[in-house]
């Protein structure tokens, strides 16, 4: 928004020169801009992950948080390819570092898993999160959930998705859509998408 934007700016003045909070002001100005529409935000934030990775190379949060931002960014203006490239890399080094069942490994597997959805390569999406909706189960919350949610993604949008894959997807589904609407409502986007996919799933096994 023009507010989160004139906000950044006004970060990236007070902050200019100071070496300890410059690089997290050009992570918010680059992320506003991209966020406005303004391919000017890819330098900036191309910028930061180099100074991460120099400067800041012990504190592995800095560098892989500065590469999410950057990823994010090659996505949103359509660059998939080097956006997902990075995103396997950012999955890979949580897995490594923290281990798969950890909370940001889960949501890196995921942003991994929507990316290769945009991208139309949906047996690998499927692959991925076969194995990361149990372990987000395990920690409870509704992470779980939007998990089922980018499965289902790679299960509708397939319209070569196996009859075997469409069954598994039902019964995740299923219980992903009950527990969307206890936790989060009925009214929630993320309960009516997972209705709507279920639906959709259904009618394709009829």
């Amino acid at each position: 928004s023009a507010v989160k934007l004139a906000l950044a700016w006004a970060c990236w003045k007070t902050y200019l020169g100071l070496d300890g909070d410059i690089n997290s002001a050009m992570g918010l100005l680059g992320v506003a801009l991209c966020e406005s529409g303004s391919e000017e935000g890819l330098p900036v934030l191309e910028a930061q992950l180099a100074l991460s990775q120099r400067y800041w190379s012990h504190h592995q949060e800095s560098v892989l948080h500065a590469q999410y931002d950057y990823a994010n960014a090659l996505l949103r203006f359509d660059r998939l390819d080097e956006g997902l490239c990075m995103l396997r890399e950012i999955h890979e080094k949580r897995v490594a570092l923290f281990g798969p069942e950890q909370r940001d490994s889960i949501g890196a597997a995921n942003s991994l898993a929507i990316a290769l959805v945009r991208l139309a390569r949906f047996d690998e999406a499927r692959a991925i999160l076969k194995r990361q909706i149990p372990l987000a189960r395990q920690l409870g919350g509704t992470q779980w959930v939007h998990a089922a949610g980018v499965f289902s993604r790679a299960v509708v949008e397939d319209d070569n998705c196996p009859t075997t894959e469409l069954e598994e997807a039902l019964t995740v589904m299923d219980d992903a859509s009950r527990t969307a609407r206890q936790t989060l409502g009925t009214a929630h986007p993320v309960a009516k998408a997972l209705e709507r996919d279920l639906g959709c799933i259904r009618a394709r096994l009829t």
